[in-house]
């Protein structure tokens, strides 16, 4: 994520005060979704808190949505946080399924990735983001954690 905020940072100052407007927001909500308190140590897991580190990703993307005519780096970096909200999804799911979790809320995990890939398959990746956290919520669970 840091690489994504860099590289919309390298856009400004585009020129455009709307596009730098709408970069500026998303930048912040990058920042917003890498506060430490969402973090583990290690940087791949989310503390309990961490729903807020998907939902101001999905902001991000949202912001990064309304761009018009945005530059190739903005799809790019929309696909970038669509991907690394899909890895910490998957990854609390495969633990949850190693650890011998709550079947249940496994299964339930496992249908929000399934209707993730729906919503990219129609080009919603903030809606995409939601289902990636309510999946990554529902292994947490599934492990006690939550």
């Amino acid at each position: 994520m840091q690489r994504v905020r860099a590289d919309l940072g390298n856009l400004l100052p585009s020129g455009d005060s709307k596009l730098d407007k709408g970069l500026q927001q998303a930048i912040a909500k990058i920042d917003q979704g890498l506060a430490s308190q969402y973090w583990q140590a290690d940087g791949k897991h989310l503390t309990k808190q961490g729903q807020k580190a998907f939902q101001r990703l999905r902001d991000a993307v949202k912001e990064l949505a309304k761009l018009k005519n945005p530059p190739a780096a903005v799809s790019t970096s929309i696909n970038t946080l669509v991907s690394v909200t899909r890895t910490l999804a998957q990854t609390a799911l495969d633990e949850a399924i190693a650890a011998g979790g709550n079947a249940k809320l496994i299964a339930k995990a496992q249908k929000e990735i399934s209707k993730a890939l729906q919503e990219l398959a129609k080009n919603q990746a903030d809606d995409a983001i939601a289902r990636y956290e309510q999946a990554w919520q529902y292994a947490q669970e599934a492990l006690g954690k939550l």
